[in-house]
């Protein structure tokens, strides 16, 4: 018991961290210490039957991130059973709330808008205000690329008045990083990097690297645009400059790299940006371009070097901070 409790808590500390592996690692070998006496038949209100639940959706949740959903919805069947069975209201609302992230990564925003929609009902009749502002920030999530940024910002607003009386900093920041997207997608560029650096310099400092990911990989994208754009009008025009990061902005493989290949993508942003500065400045012979776009390229070269995550995250933010378009 001791054993499986400890495996516990070191999956959900995994979760919370970004360490998605070691989540899927920890839960599964607690979950295999307890087969022998909680085989999914026993009713949830007994001691084994909520831990095999709550393992079972930490691994849900870590193989929804791994983008494998095939494992996530068998995990997700199993917990709904134990629900059930035990009649709880909290563990069905969670399971609909996974249900409809699945979905919504499988490209099935119908499908994902009722789950997280019947997972908010449920939730709204409890005490769990975490759970709440989760599935609400999930449902503006969807509403953001696939209904109106208006009806976005409503559900991340009352999400976050949710999040802010409990003090949930983590969900906050995660709020703070969707609402830069809203900032993106109305063309408010210098708030979207603002509210970008902020969820990350928070993230960060709760140790939540999945969570710094994300807001870098989005940071790089925006910068990465900006930097297409100003390039274009230094070297061609405005029509070409446009036209060139309208073009960048839509093509699918910028939202793969920027949703499951971090690193990547702040490298591209970065090698880019530094082959930016160092045509224009040779160009218009300016000495200061020059000079940046050499720092660029050696961070480029950090951030895909043989150094550690940590350490390649750092020179990230460094490097996001120094590109060309707020030069």
């Amino acid at each position: 018991a001791a054993a499986v409790t400890a495996l516990a808590a070191a999956a959900e500390r995994a979760l919370d961290s970004g360490s998605l592996r070691m989540a899927s690692r920890n839960a599964t070998r607690a979950l295999d210490l307890l087969a022998h006496s909680a085989d999914g038949t026993r009713p949830i209100s007994s001691a084994t039957g909520r831990i095999t639940a709550q393992l079972l959706v930490v691994r849900a949740n870590a193989a929804i991130d791994r983008r494998d959903a095939a494992a996530a919805a068998a995990d997700l069947d199993r917990v709904q059973r134990l629900a059930d069975r035990g009649d709880d209201i909290l563990l069905s609302a969670e399971v609909h709330r996974l249900r409809g992230m699945l979905a919504n990564n499988s490209g099935h925003p119908t499908e994902a808008r009722v789950e997280l929609g019947i997972a908010i009902d449920l939730l709204r009749g409890t005490t769990r205000s975490d759970l709440l502002a989760g599935a609400l920030r999930l449902r503006g999530f969807i509403e953001m690329f696939g209904g109106s940024l208006a009806d976005a910002e409503w559900f991340f607003g009352e999400a976050d008045g949710l999040y802010q009386s409990i003090d949930d900093e983590r969900g906050m920041a995660y709020v703070e990083q969707h609402r830069a997207w809203i900032s993106f997608l109305s063309g408010d560029m210098a708030t979207a990097r603002q509210r970008l650096h902020g969820a990350a310099t928070a993230l960060g400092q709760m140790g939540d690297r999945n969570g710094v990911g994300w807001a870098f990989g989005l940071l790089a994208f925006v910068a990465l645009l900006l930097t297409i754009r100003w390039f274009g009008r230094r070297v061609f025009d405005a029509a070409t400059a446009d036209r060139a990061a309208v073009m960048f902005a839509l093509t699918p493989l910028t939202f793969v790299l920027t949703h499951v290949a971090i690193f990547d993508m702040l490298f591209v942003a970065c090698l880019f940006g530094a082959l930016a500065c160092l045509i224009v400045a040779a160009r218009e012979t300016r000495l200061r371009l020059q000079v940046l776009g050499f720092v660029l390229l050696s961070l480029a070269v950090q951030i895909k070097g043989p150094d550690r995550k940590s350490t390649r995250l750092n020179s990230s933010h460094v490097a996001l901070s120094r590109m060309p378009s707020s030069a």
